[in-house]
């Protein structure tokens, strides 16, 4: 029984994925002799879903445990953070 869609992606900031295929342009359904490069991926069994982005982002947490859903900050003190940048951002403004 499918219960929703959802997109996901490769992990690839955790897994360590890198830029190392190259295959062949395709042009009007022909092969070319320019190549392009591609991620390749490390692992495929590990992967990320934005869910931010989603429409169906409650039926999701129903279904995930909590850890996997938690909002995990970006910085401990967000206050500090902020004023941080602030005031780097007034010094700069100021030396122009």
């Amino acid at each position: 029984e499918v219960l929703f869609q959802l997109s996901v992606q490769n992990d690839c900031r955790s897994m360590l994925c890198s830029v190392t295929g190259t295959r062949a342009v395709i042009q009007e359904q022909k092969t070319t002799e320019r190549t392009t490069q591609y991620i390749e991926h490390t692992d495929d069994k590990r992967f990320v879903i934005n869910m931010h982005a989603l429409h169906n982002t409650n039926s999701i947490r129903t279904l995930l445990p909590r850890n996997l859903t938690k909002p995990i900050p970006l910085h401990s003190d967000r206050k500090k953070w902020h004023h941080d940048i602030a005031t780097s951002l007034q010094t700069t403004q100021t030396e122009k």
